[in-house]
């Protein structure tokens, strides 16, 4: 539906300026006209002349034409989720109270009442930024909040707000000041939500365990491990090793506060084949994200003998030091 409407914007000012300029036009061109006693033609002249007069005085209000139509579609809410690594740090808190990622918070927070209240009013358009679906390896480390507001800038038509979600400040791209300032003279409001936490939550974690791809089954098996502390406390926790074929052994590791600590498990596998040894540490009084306290390695066990010729032109003592060596290597 749309209609035209003329609009004037009333001062009393104005008014008065009006009136007056009319009053001394009408009454000049009336003694005028006695004064010579002219016919018609002069009398048209007047009263064109205070037609003109008139038309000018009416500026002085301002006379807009207003067309005005009404929208049949909803206006546009952008919704920009950030998609950055940094999302998947589990520092949230879940509705059963366990540790969730700052992505699956957004994922539920975004099915809520409020957004679901929201749709019905508004067409709303997420986007996500950030992510690894980009050609560059690193993008999923890279923070850019100007790229989606300068993307959402140059929409037409224009949303009638801007919601971003993000947990961090960028720290790629340009300053985002500039893409909200072109949202801003667009009449477009920007509304930022931030996720994550302050500081880290309490937890243990073992952030990394290496262990080869393959072991002979006679060699002992090293496997390094790193703990690393996010509590404020000095922690005494057991780290324990279990593999599929039987293998068991445990350390007491002392963690001081805010810190990582590295050891190493030395085992003897039990078995030919495929193994999976399995690094666990308890869950510490505090802590409640457990998915990061066990860190799983599969290791091939083989069973090969080298075979060692050795050849000399004469008898020798190295001949005979390098047999004794070699006969006591259970691999050769």
């Amino acid at each position: 539906m749309s209609g035209t409407t003329l609009s004037f914007q009333f001062s009393w000012l104005a008014a008065a300026v009006a009136a007056a300029a009319v009053a001394v036009s009408a009454l000049l061109g009336w003694r005028s006209l006695r004064r010579e006693r002219s016919g018609r033609l002069a009398a048209g002249w007047q009263c064109l002349r205070l037609f003109i007069v008139i038309m000018t005085a009416s500026m002085l209000f301002r006379p807009e034409l207003v067309r005005s139509a009404k929208r049949t579609e909803k206006p546009v809410l952008r919704l920009l989720v950030d998609r950055s690594g940094s999302m998947e740090t589990r520092d949230m808190t879940g509705p059963d109270g366990s540790a969730i990622s700052r992505s699956e918070w957004v994922r539920s927070a975004l099915t809520s009442s409020i957004w679901i209240a929201a749709a019905k009013s508004f067409r709303v358009a997420e986007s996500e930024f950030c992510g690894a679906s980009t050609n560059d390896p690193g993008a999923d480390r890279k923070t850019d909040l100007a790229a989606p507001l300068n993307e959402a800038a140059g929409e037409t038509p224009a949303a009638r707000c801007v919601v971003l979600i993000s947990d961090g400040d960028w720290n790629a791209g340009a300053s985002p000041a500039s893409a909200a300032s072109r949202l801003a003279a667009r009449g477009v409001p920007v509304f930022c939500v931030a996720v994550g936490r302050d500081e880290f939550q309490p937890d243990i974690e073992l952030a990394d365990v290496s262990a080869p791809s393959f072991v002979f089954a006679e060699d002992r098996l090293a496997i390094p491990f790193t703990l690393r502390s996010r509590f404020q406390r000095e922690i005494v926790t057991k780290v324990g090793l279990s593999g599929t074929g039987g293998e068991s052994a445990s350390r007491d590791v002392r963690v001081p506060p805010m810190s990582s600590v590295t050891d190493v498990f030395v085992v003897k596998p039990r078995r030919e084949g495929r193994t999976v040894f399995t690094v666990s540490v308890p869950l510490e009084s505090g802590e409640i994200n457990a998915a990061n306290n066990s860190i799983s390695a599969a290791v091939d066990v083989r069973r090969e003998k080298f075979k060692a010729l050795i050849v000399e032109t004469l008898p020798r003592w190295e001949y005979r030091f390098l047999r004794n060596a070699l006969v006591r290597d259970p691999g050769v």
